[in-house]
């Protein structure tokens, strides 16, 4: 049924904890192999993430019910966006105080590269990137008016700031019994560091190398 690869998967697995990385090429059986995994008896609580909403709706059809399959962008819509009272929107140029339009394309192209980062305080970011204070003003300021609600909220930020709530503490789960991610070469730092915080007795990433 299993190719001897993914038996030794499936046997490592069931008697290890911990983390497990597998390098899966597209076609080699990633789906076949976790949902093997998912039906595990000890999965009483799974969570499979998906790179995308669609393959999540069909990936659902195929795992067990004890596992939710989901985008990281849809767990963290759950725990942020309603709760914090976000509207989901975007930001440009225009939402930046000040007129010159080079600065504030600076401003939102340093605003995306920080919610896409696994930096846990716009201060550190500024400082490892060398930002200016002049630009950093005004990030930090884009980045709080976002967070008051008196902007928008786009994905990118709401999925940060659930990076931020899990890496604080202000945001707990109870640990899953597995955690599965797919796709993982496709992990940008800040997907990454979400799989990293949640707790899992056991998590597995597959993807290309």
């Amino acid at each position: 049924m299993y190719t001897p690869e993914q038996q030794t998967i499936i046997d490592y697995v069931a008697t290890h904890t911990g983390n497990v990385k597998v390098t899966s090429v597209a076609g080699s059986g990633k789906t076949t192999l976790l949902t093997a995994i998912a039906r595990f008896p000890f999965v009483k609580r799974g969570l499979y993430f998906a790179y995308t909403k669609a393959v999540a709706t069909e990936a659902q059809r195929k795992f067990p019910d004890t596992t939710t399959c989901c985008t990281t962008h849809s767990l963290a819509y759950q725990a942020v966006v309603k709760p914090y009272g976000f509207t989901l929107g975007v930001v440009n140029y225009r939402d930046v105080s000040t007129r010159d339009y080079e600065t504030s394309s600076s401003v939102i192209r340093l605003f995306n590269e920080f919610c896409a980062s696994a930096y846990l305080s716009l201060e550190s970011f500024y400082l490892d990137n060398e930002v200016p204070d002049n630009i950093s003003t005004l990030v930090s300021e884009l980045f709080h008016r976002i967070e008051s609600t008196d902007l928008p909220c786009p994905h990118n930020f709401y999925l940060k700031y659930f990076h931020l709530l899990l890496a604080t503490g202000q945001l707990t789960y109870e640990p899953f019994d597995i955690l599965m991610l797919d796709e993982a070469g496709d992990l940008n730092p800040v997907t990454k560091a979400i799989y990293d915080l949640l707790p899992a007795i056991r998590k597995i990433m597959v993807g290309d190398s």
